[in-house]
């Protein structure tokens, strides 16, 4: 949700003017936006939902705040003093890595989906993977020692490019392999139905969002 905040903003201020400063100045407001945003969030969702499913009480999380200041005597007093800044220094930490990769990689962007319908496809298919994963229809170890395998592969790739096509070809070929991968673990999936545990409501609100993937994706689930 954070992220998607900060996405959303930092992509309104650079699509109105294109160019290196806005992408700066859309990057800090994300990043602040994030940072404010994250105070409710963390208050109405996040730690409501920490004593709801994990059985945490409130009062241990003030301790562990209060531990570090003991004036901290409210949820809300600490999410400001601590949550909110640490937030922010995420997101500037994520715009000045943003930053500093999206120039070298820009021109290999050419191998993501073009056309609307395409890139939606492609979107699905990976969420109808992570649904599969949150049944238990995918073994999650192998899946995450395979996908950590990918990502070293590929960063060790990216990094022995030596020139803008060379960053072309290795982003060419680490989409090919993600495609695989993805296609693998879909197929031993197979047709087993999708049931995401949880209390009623969000058994209920997942069918319902499974339901509308299957006829999104065109996939009986």
């Amino acid at each position: 949700m954070l992220g998607a905040v900060f996405s959303a903003v930092a992509g309104f201020v650079y699509k109105r003017h294109k160019s290196r400063k806005t992408a700066i100045l859309g990057a800090i407001a994300g990043a602040a936006v994030m940072a404010v945003f994250s105070v409710p969030s963390n208050y109405f969702i996040t730690y409501p939902a920490y004593v709801q499913f994990y059985h945490m009480p409130l009062e241990a999380i003030l301790g562990m705040y209060q531990a570090i200041l003991p004036s901290a005597d409210s949820l809300i007093k600490c999410l400001v003093i601590f949550n909110m800044p640490f937030t922010l220094v995420k997101g500037l930490l994520d715009a000045v890595l943003c930053l500093l990769i999206y120039k070298p990689l820009s021109p290999a962007a050419g191998v993501l989906p073009s056309d609307e319908k395409e890139a939606l496809q492609y979107w699905l298919k990976r969420e109808l993977l992570h649904r599969h994963l949150m049944s238990g229809n995918i073994d999650e170890a192998d899946y995450l020692k395979q996908a950590a395998g990918l990502q070293r592969k590929f960063l060790a790739s990216a990094l022995a490019a030596r020139d803008t096509s060379g960053l072309e070809a290795v982003s060419a070929a680490c989409f090919a392999e993600e495609e695989a991968f993805v296609e693998a673990f879909l197929k031993e999936a197979g047709g087993k139905k999708i049931n995401v545990p949880g209390q009623t409501y969000f058994c209920r609100y997942w069918r319902k969002k499974n339901e509308e993937l299957a006829r999104e994706y065109a996939l009986s689930i």
